[in-house]
């Protein structure tokens, strides 16, 4: 990681009692000094944390930092709000105000993710603007996001060169980008739907497993649900239910011909609900239940066999 080359501290930043909710392995860079007469229109620092949390592991949001951009460098993680629940992904993030942000929890393993606290009236014009398009931000439409964050940390936030003005310019330049990327796109090209159903068959193909619905993955995209469902039929030929199913009984097939997993174990990693479910969707799809197709597809040696 790029950010191991910042000189970070061990520890939470400025009074433990501050940051009381923290689980992880946690290190840190302080908030900015405040200068003579500095403007309070600036964005403001209050200090950057990187949190490497275990399974299980939770933040309780409890700080004296009104604003705070949130990234995920690797794994996942869940980000509770008053309202609902958000799944963020590997490279995905978030621009979030206290206290809208409730708490952090690990999901299916380790997660590693950043915390830059703002402050400053800049900071809330521009989470206002934020908030008007989305809550979550996408990698993919900010896909040199960690890489503009490291460049503004290194150059104008490290001890001895902290200058208030210059990181806030910075600061919302990065903000302002990720605005503008995050407006949804109403006026694609054919070029653009084209790479857009690219990343959401990507999207799609590595979200199987999950509970996969059409609402998720048009917010997903930043896309309204009836505009992802007119562009995503006009491009693939195929409503994007019945190609998510698709998917999913391509899987099985080629679990069931290269694997002995048992037919349970396929229907959750193929996103079935249930055993009923996959065997109904099965067969409608290829004519013969699964096991019937274990028998007639099996291809050569068994791999990952169950005794």
């Amino acid at each position: 990681m790029i950010y191991d080359t910042l000189p970070l501290k061990a520890g939470s930043p400025g009074q433990q009692e501050h940051l009381p909710g923290f689980q992880g392995t946690i290190s840190y860079l302080p908030g900015m000094p405040k200068e003579d007469g500095c403007d309070t229109t600036f964005i403001e620092s209050e200090g950057f944390v990187l949190v490497e949390m275990q399974p299980d592991d939770r933040i309780v949001i409890d700080f004296p930092y009104e604003y705070v951009l949130l990234y995920v460098f690797s794994g996942h993680c869940r980000l509770e709000t008053a309202r609902k629940e958000y799944r963020i992904h590997h490279k995905d993030g978030c621009f979030a105000s206290y206290p809208e942000l409730r708490g952090i929890r690990t999901e299916h393993g380790p997660c590693t993710l950043s915390l830059f606290f703002l402050n400053g009236k800049l900071t809330e014009d521009l989470y206002h603007i934020y908030r008007e398009n989305s809550f979550v931000f996408k990698s993919y439409l900010f896909p040199d996001f960690e890489q503009r964050q490291y460049l503004i940390l290194k150059d104008y936030y490290i001890e001895g060169t902290q200058h208030i003005f210059e990181f806030s310019c910075h600061m919302n330049h990065l903000l302002v980008k990720l605005i503008q990327n995050m407006t949804p796109q109403k006026h694609l090209d054919e070029d653009g739907r084209s790479q857009l159903m690219m990343r959401v068959i990507t999207y799609m193909e590595e979200n199987l497993q999950e509970d996969l619905t059409i609402e998720q993955t048009a917010t997903y995209f930043n896309l309204s649900e009836s505009h992802f469902r007119r562009i995503f039929t006009e491009k693939i030929q195929m409503p994007p239910k019945e190609y998510i199913t698709e998917l999913r009984i391509k899987r099985a097939r080629h679990l069931l011909q290269t694997t002995d997993r048992p037919l349970a174990e396929i229907c959750g990693d193929c996103g079935f609900h249930n055993s009923n479910h996959f065997i109904q969707a099965f067969k409608k799809a290829t004519g013969i239940t699964p096991k019937q197709y274990r028998i007639s597809h099996r291809l050569g040696p068994i791999q990952g066999g169950h005794s």
